[in-house]
């Protein structure tokens, strides 16, 4: 499939606006599907709206990825309407689904089937399955000051108006939901003059700023060194960031300084392997930033994707912190994409459509101009390679931040432990051991101190290879 997504302006020619339209649906197709553009719609179709086509008798809803002046196909369809008045997709975000289909070979439509939710896919349609969820919201009519000035002698009158007018008071002056209050207490409040009882949107999914965001601690010297570099590279254009530390050497903390230095109308997005990951940063990230976060993942409802894909796409949240799906997030004003863990298989996706996360971010911040900075103690071979080749900018942390020392890291050579014919550890006449005397002797000393014990298995029931106990040489085929 050729596709026009880099151009989110209709293209001409000869002067004429584009009549056809190349449409991307979310159904198992290999690319897109060319369309008739009806004359009334011509020269104001872009890049990136949904649109309503006729499909084996009946009708779907497709994405604009192409605009062309010549049929590719004899008797091509009119699109039926325009679904949007604006790209329902930011354009960074629909040449990323672009790339990930042609680069990792997989449908046009399975990807935008993972990348955009069904329910926000048929938003407004007659198949549509969720809508934003409405909640009653109740707000102070009249001045803070002069709402509490009321309060004693409304509370000799009407306890319970004068309980929810203080408790909206508390709230100065913020819209509070409804249900918190007597519904009967803030209706006669309502007559009165005194209270705005409204319908707005829900925000399922963002957590509210702190009242006071937590202050940092200070950075340690490596750290200082690592954000001095960090800084200058979110102006935009910098190459991605890959930051080396050691386990406990401050690495989320730098993500959250550079979280907070972007720009007010700049967006980030970090991304974590897990989502008992995200469940941990989230405290870190209510108790240091100043304004609304999203935390977006797979085990999120329609409703709660609904809700949270439409307050993102209007710019409500400056922050998402998700699993790799949050990686489609439409966040319009991005400026930096973080990736903890980078080296972590979990950001592969083994279904169709398979990528990988990481790569992938790293496309969509080069189409946005974003920055992008890669964590982990163990980076990966790939990431290492190619900040050797100085593709990336390696950034180091090698110690922790507490100053306490790395455990002590002791590789043994089975070969010397196992007797001469035998595949096992142990001596001829015994038993085969399973684990060498050495790590059998420091088990035994660390129980005798009343100490605890861990054994990490990487393996159960497998033998990876078979190995020359003289030489350690591997047989291979």
């Amino acid at each position: 499939m050729r596709s026009n997504a880099n151009h989110h302006e209709p293209t001409l020619d000869f002067g004429l606006p584009a009549a056809y339209a190349d449409i991307a649906l979310r159904l198992a197709l290999p690319g897109s599907l060319q369309f008739g553009i009806p004359e009334h719609l011509r020269g104001s179709l872009r890049i990136g709206q949904r649109v309503m086509v006729p499909l084996r008798g009946g009708r779907d809803v497709g994405y604009v990825v192409g605009l062309s002046s010549e049929p590719k196909v004899r008797g091509i369809r009119p699109i039926e309407r325009v679904l949007d008045p604006e790209p329902h997709v930011p354009p960074d975000l629909l040449e990323l689904m672009l790339w990930i289909a042609h680069h990792y070979l997989s449908p046009l439509g399975m990807v935008l089937r993972a990348a955009i939710p069904q329910s926000v896919h048929y938003e407004g349609t007659h198949k549509a399955i969720a809508r934003e969820r409405q909640i009653l919201t109740a707000t102070l009519a009249l001045p803070f000051d002069e709402a509490e000035a009321l309060l004693p002698d409304l509370a000799r009158r009407a306890p319970a108006q004068a309980e929810a007018l203080a408790g909206l008071c508390r709230g100065q002056g913020k819209p509070v939901p409804a249900s918190t209050f007597n519904r009967a207490a803030l209706e006669g409040l309502q007559k009165k003059g005194l209270v705005t009882l409204a319908c707005t949107g829900s925000r399922r999914g963002i957590l509210p700023p702190p009242d006071d965001a937590v202050e940092p601690a200070p950075l340690t010297p490596a750290q200082t060194a690592v954000f001095s570099q960090i800084l200058p590279a979110l102006a935009g254009g910098a190459k991605p960031l890959l930051v080396q530390g050691v386990t406990g050497s401050g690495k989320t903390e730098l993500y959250l300084r550079a979280i907070r230095t972007l720009p007010p109308d700049r967006q980030a997005l970090l991304l974590v392997p897990e989502v008992s990951l995200t469940i941990q940063l989230i405290r870190h990230l209510r108790e240091r930033l100043p304004f609304p976060i999203a935390v977006w993942h797979h085990q999120l409802s329609d409703g709660e994707k609904f809700d949270l894909w439409r307050a993102i796409r209007r710019g409500e949240v400056r922050t998402v912190v998700g699993t790799r799906s949050a990686l489609f997030v439409p966040l319009p004003r991005l400026g930096l994409i973080v990736i903890d863990e980078e080296q972590e298989a979990s950001f592969k996706q083994e279904e169709t459509p398979c990528y990988h996360a990481r790569d992938a971010a790293i496309v969509r911040a080069a189409n946005c101009g974003a920055v992008v900075i890669l964590g982990s103690a163990t980076p990966s071979l790939e990431s290492r390679h190619l900040a050797e080749e100085g593709i990336f900018t390696l950034l180091r942390l090698p110690e922790r931040y507490t100053g306490l020392p790395l455990p002590q890291v002791e590789i043994l050579d089975l070969r010397n432990y196992a007797a001469p014919g035998r595949r096992s550890i142990g001596q001829r006449g015994e038993e085969p051991r399973l684990i060498a005397p050495p790590l059998l002797d420091a088990a035994r000393e660390t129980l005798e101190r009343g100490d605890q014990v861990l054994f990490f298995l990487n393996r159960r029931g497998f033998a990876p290879h078979t190995q020359c106990r003289a030489c350690g040489a591997g047989i291979s085929c």
